[in-house]
C-alpha cells in the first residue's frame, strides 16, 4: 500500500517521530513514502522537533536555593496538637484492631466459597488467630 503525505502526518500524530514505536507495516510504508519525499521528510523532522521541544520542557529544574526557602519557612512553624494525635499512640491499637478484622473478611470469604455457614470450632480458630496477631502487633508497636 502507497501511503500519502497526510496519513503520514496522522500517524506522526498517533505514535511520534520515532518511527520505531510504529506498527510494522506503518513503518515501511512510511519509510517507502520518506525516501521519495521531501515533504514527508520536513514532516518527520518537524515532529522530531516538536517531540524534543516537548522534552525540554517537561525538564524544567528547580530554582536556586528553593529548598532553602522551603526550609526557612517551615523551621518556623508547628503541627497543631490535633494533627499530630492522629499519628500518635491512640490509633496504635485502632489500626492493630483492623488487621486482623480485615483478615477474617479475606479468609472468609476466600475459605468458604460454597457454603455461608462456619462451624463454632472455624469461629474460634480465627479469632484466636486475629487475636495473636493483634497482641503481636501491640507488642511490636511498644518498643
Amino acid at each position: 500500500m502507497t501511503m500519502k503525505l497526510q496519513e503520514l502526518q496522522q500517524l506522526l500524530d498517533k505514535h511520534g517521530a520515532e518511527l520505531a514505536n510504529w506498527p510494522d507495516q506503518a513503518q515501511q510504508d512510511a519509510g517507502r513514502l520518506l525516501a521519495s519525499s521531501k515533504e514527508a521528510q520536513q514532516a518527520l523532522e518537524n515532529a522530531s522537533e516538536l517531540t524534543e521541544l516537548l522534552t525540554m520542557a517537561l525538564e524544567v529544574p528547580a530554582p536556586r536555593g528553593l529548598k532553602a526557602r522551603i526550609l526557612s519557612v517551615t523551621a518556623g512553624t508547628t503541627v497543631p496538637k490535633w494533627l499530630n494525635s492522629l499519628a500518635g499512640p491512640p490509633w496504635k491499637p485502632a489500626m492493630a484492631a483492623c488487621v486482623p478484622l480485615v483478615l477474617g473478611f479475606a479468609v472468609g470469604f476466600a475459605a468458604t466459597p460454597y457454603s455461608s455457614t462456619i462451624s463454632d470450632e472455624e469461629i474460634v480458630f480465627f479469632s484466636s488467630m486475629a487475636f495473636d496477631q493483634l497482641q503481636e502487633f501491640a507488642d511490636a508497636t511498644e518498643d
